[in-house]
């Protein structure tokens, strides 16, 4: 959200909020199917209405690619915290 979407540190805080409510609020009520197989315990579809849903708000493509190609691209990258305890 920081590099490709160009979002600052609120926006970015305040679409994972609305993000994370939609995403997991909704626990299926079995974790595994009548034929023995685990089930997701959130929706993978709405998690990819919820990221399009921020994507689009960008007024970028839902399809655009995260690899942002253009001279004015932001650079990041993501580093874990553990990674930086490691050290």
């Amino acid at each position: 959200m920081l590099g490709r979407l160009r979002m600052s540190v609120e926006e970015c805080i305040a679409a994972y909020i609305d993000l994370s409510s939609r995403v997991f609020q909704k626990k299926h009520a079995m974790p595994v199917t009548v034929r023995g197989k685990v089930k997701a315990r959130y929706s993978s579809k709405e998690l990819q209405r919820a990221i399009e849903d921020v994507v689009a708000a960008r007024h970028l493509d839902k399809d655009a690619l995260l690899k942002d190609t253009s001279p004015q691209a932001c650079k990041v990258f993501v580093m874990e915290l553990r990674d930086l305890l490691r050290r």
